[in-house]
């Protein structure tokens, strides 16, 4: 599940970008047992860069539903809506001490917050291996890089036997492409991806309800696979990249309408 943990974080934003929409009893009851299976699922999968992400895209797509209507805001459905996540997340949790005898609130304690001492110069840690893999990336940083087969020369201190393996891949989506590709292949993919960004954000101020809802969840979608890329590379892998060309498609499909209906 770890090369697809991605698609966990997905869910969780795509059922919640749904509930807005769907008035249906019976979806609505879908989607929240979604988000629920969905959010113990990141509980147990313990990467802390997709539980940060989903916080924040949750906060991100909050902004996009109610940003035309702020002084229209009913506070009180949105304190009832508040009230009610904190009852099923409460419920949750119970049940989780309960069934499985997991103290949910101390197991996301102890990963945000315990840290070992010198825990991220510490090659042998999660983090620690992380900064050293990227240290060893820019010590070879180069203006075109090393090409889409180079292997970095490195000591694995995740595996058992700790010696130096001639590694093929780099946890940090963008120290991978500036090794691969140098500092030119890492801006003309970022270039690449701010303007998807931006045609995505067009796509979401359309007056079609349909139309803006597509922009939303490519952006969303977008935002989440840049912010765990910094530590856990899903934009480039197999698994994931004909998944985001979906997404590109959908970007340029609406995009070109909005663009028409701009120019007359």
């Amino acid at each position: 599940i770890s090369w697809n943990e991605i698609y966990v974080a997905d869910a969780i934003l795509l059922s919640m970008l749904l509930l807005s929409v769907f008035k249906k009893m019976s979806i609505r009851i879908l989607l929240i047992i979604s988000i629920v299976i969905n959010s113990i699922s990141l509980l147990f999968i313990q990467t802390r860069s997709l539980w940060i992400s989903v916080v924040f895209c949750t906060g991100v797509l909050f902004l996009f539903k109610f940003r035309s209507r702020l002084s229209k805001i009913n506070f009180k459905k949105v304190l009832r809506n508040i009230l009610n996540t904190g009852i099923l997340s409460g419920v949750v949790i119970i049940c989780l001490n309960l069934f499985l005898n997991i103290d949910a609130l101390d197991y996301i304690n102890k990963r945000f917050f315990s840290f070992k001492k010198n825990e991220l110069i510490d090659p042998t840690s999660s983090l620690g291996y992380r900064a050293y893999e990227s240290y060893m990336v820019w010590r070879e940083r180069t203006i075109l890089g090393h090409g889409p087969g180079a292997r970095l020369h490195i000591v694995s201190t995740q595996m058992s036997d700790h010696k130096w393996h001639y590694w093929w891949s780099i946890h940090s989506e963008y120290f991978e492409l500036l090794h691969k590709y140098g500092f030119l292949g890492l801006l003309l993919f970022s270039m690449f991806w701010v303007s998807f960004f931006y045609k995505s954000y067009k796509i979401t101020t359309s007056k079609n309800n349909y139309i803006k809802h597509i922009g939303i969840t490519c952006f969303i979608i977008l935002l989440n696979h840049i912010i765990v890329s910094i530590t856990s590379g899903y934009i480039t892998r197999d698994n994931v990249s004909p998944f985001l060309l979906v997404l590109i498609v959908l970007c340029q499909r609406y995009g070109f309408c909005i663009r028409r209906n701009v120019h007359g």
